[in-house]
């Protein structure tokens, strides 16, 4: 179970568990059931503004910045809801994907009873969320905004001032969120700690592991956590969006058609040649042996796979 609301103290801004005010519940919106496949949709998928990616246990899902929502399963793509939603970020868990978006909005579709229910958990704009497979969740965003789903969205921290923008489980009691001015905060037994990372940048994503941590953001900053932050070449200058870690192999994209793959161990750094210049937004891992990328430009938008038989595409960006 999860614990960590922050106060400040100091310059540790260590995070310690109090009991914050009842918020208000969780507003839902509405539910409406996923739509049954059909053949002609896969072309709609990509004529939107994809924004992000992720897998659970059987397809993978797309959401959109402006569009509708796209799953990929039995080797077909499916546009299964219409609905105009500007949706920033998702993540998946076992069954089910949850994506958020600005006013609190919260979308979650699952795929076992086959809906989508529109959540709203407040005011503020939420940009990114993480998902563990027995159901934890938490959604970050503007103004140090970090909620956990537990019945309802419920606030998380409090004492945090700047904008979060990414956020990743390291474990089922440890977290990491991301942000403005180069900011990291570490969900530990006590609490969310801030650890510096020596930037003033944007930190735009964080994956973890146990041990490892890899976060991304402006001027192609790529930092290693390893006891300590560590900024490690890219090659690049470009903003990078979005990140996967997989044991030492960190995956990573971004602007101008961005896709690295960085080996955290030897510092390596390899680009990826996905023949396109539009912003890659989102990277993620399904299963073992696949990573795939998301990008989009307007109403553009592209998937890759990447397997050991090599790159596919969908879309064109």
């Amino acid at each position: 179970m999860l614990a960590g609301v922050v106060v400040g103290l100091g310059a540790a801004r260590l995070a310690v568990r109090s009991a914050p005010p009842a918020p208000p519940p969780t507003a839902t919106m509405g539910t409406s059931i996923l739509a049954t496949p059909s053949a002609d949709t896969e072309a709609l998928v990509f004529r939107q503004p994809l924004s992000a990616g992720c897998a659970t246990a059987a397809s993978v899902w797309v959401v959109s910045d402006g569009g509708g929502m796209g799953r990929f399963v039995d080797g077909r793509w499916f546009l299964v809801d219409t609905t105009l939603r500007s949706l920033v970020a998702v993540a998946c868990a076992a069954t089910e994907a949850l994506a958020v978006g600005p006013a609190g909005r919260v979308v979650t579709a699952d795929e076992v009873g086959r809906t989508i229910t529109v959540d709203t958990s407040g005011l503020a704009d939420l940009t990114s969320v993480a998902a563990l497979p027995g159901g934890e969740a938490l959604a970050t965003g503007a103004q140090g905004t970090i909620l956990q789903r537990s019945g309802g969205w419920l606030p998380f921290a409090r004492g945090i001032d700047e904008d979060l923008l990414g956020a990743s489980f390291a474990g089922t009691a440890s977290a990491w969120a991301v942000g403005s001015g180069g900011v990291t905060y570490h969900l530990e037994d006590r609490g969310w700690r801030a650890l510096p990372t020596g930037l003033a940048l944007a930190l735009r994503a964080v994956s973890a592991g146990p041990d490892l941590a890899v976060a991304v953001g402006d001027d192609g900053a790529v930092l290693r956590w390893c006891g300590s932050w560590t900024r490690l070449a890219s090659g690049t200058t470009a903003t990078l969006r979005s990140a996967a870690l997989v044991g030492t192999t960190a995956w990573v994209v971004g602007d101008e058609g961005v896709a690295l793959r960085l080996d955290l161990v030897t510092e390596r750094a390899e680009r990826i040649d996905l023949g396109t210049a539009c912003a890659v937004r989102s990277v993620f891992v399904r299963g073992s042996d696949e990573v795939w990328f998301v990008a989009s430009a307007e109403t553009r938008a592209a998937v890759w796979r990447r397997d050991a038989t090599g790159l596919r595409r969908w879309g064109a960006c």
